[in-house]
């Protein structure tokens, strides 16, 4: 409910190698976790008032790893990746930012189209304790904004940022 009301939300999920870190956050196909089921949530609520025609909805998405201290654009092809990665950049607004891909996602599928591209581009390595693990830190980041017509030419935004 907070991005709905202008809030930046961040949920961070941390713990040792293997205590379900990924699988509490992105789940299974028929188990999803907390980013597939927020991304869900945020998609009925806009359907919810798609008869108010005051109102417009702009989704998007970012998604990156930091490995090896570089970050990296997961919605990027890898091979166009910058040798060093993505160098981050201060902005008085929002702090310490890092310039990548921005995808618009007009409804539901589209996250998850997004989301599993970028898996397939996660950086993983095996452990004594995982085949496949990632050994990298990844950020969805979801933005939400809200327009609202409150007179002919006069639109109020709200935007919120949701880090998962």
């Amino acid at each position: 409910d907070s991005v709905f009301e202008g809030k930046n939300v961040c949920l961070f999920a941390y713990g040792q190698t293997g205590s379900g870190k990924s699988y509490s956050m992105l789940g299974k196909q028929d188990d999803p976790g907390i980013i597939p089921r927020t991304c869900r949530a945020i998609f009925e609520a806009i359907e919810k008032t798609k008869d108010d025609p005051s109102l417009e909805y702009k989704v998007d998405i970012q998604v990156v790893e930091i490995y090896c201290e570089t970050v990296n654009d997961l919605l990027t092809d890898r091979e166009k990746w910058p040798t060093h990665g993505h160098k981050p950049r201060f902005t008085p607004n929002q702090g310490y930012i890092v310039d990548t891909t921005r995808q618009p996602c007009l409804r539901y599928e589209d996250i998850v189209a997004a989301f599993q591209f970028a898996d397939k581009n996660r950086s993983i390595a095996s452990h004594k304790l995982n085949r496949e693990s990632s050994r990298a830190h990844t950020i969805y980041t979801i933005t939400f904004e809200r327009q609202r017509k409150i007179s002919a030419g006069a639109k109020e935004t709200l935007t919120s940022r949701l880090n998962l």
